[in-house]
C-alpha cells in the first residue's frame, strides 16, 4: 500500500504522465514499505525508479522541476531503478505507479 493520499496519488501520476511516456515507474521506500499510513511521518520524502530508456538530462530536469512546484507536502527523490544496488531491488518493496 502506498502511504499518500488519493489527492496526492493523483497530482504525481498527472506529473508522471505528462513527463515519463513509455516509462515505468515504480514507488519504494518508507511511502511503500509501511502497511499503514499513520506509520509514515507526514514529510517523508516519495522515492520513484524510473525504469526504460533513460530521460534526456533537461527532461529529468523538468520532471524533478514539475514534483519540486507542485502542492505535495514533501520532497520526490527520482532515480533510475538501473542505478540501484542489485543487493537493494531483492529486498526493497515496490508499488508501479506507471
Amino acid at each position: 500500500m502506498l502511504a499518500l493520499t488519493t489527492t496526492q496519488l493523483q497530482e504525481v501520476k498527472t506529473i508522471l504522465a505528462s513527463h515519463t511516456a513509455g516509462r515505468g515507474v515504480l514507488a519504494f521506500g518508507s511511502r511503500v514499505s509501511r502497511a499503514h499510513k499513520t506509520m509514515v511521518k507526514p514529510f517523508a520524502d516519495l522515492d520513484l525508479a524510473l525504469t526504460g530508456l533513460p530521460l534526456a538530462p533537461a527532461e529529468l530536469y523538468l520532471l524533478r522541476d514539475a514534483m519540486s512546484k507542485s502542492q505535495l507536502p514533501f520532497r520526490v527523490d527520482i532515480c533510475y531503478w538501473s542505478d540501484l544496488p542489485d543487493s537493494w531491488k531483492s529486498q526493497l518493496l515496490t508499488e508501479v505507479l506507471q
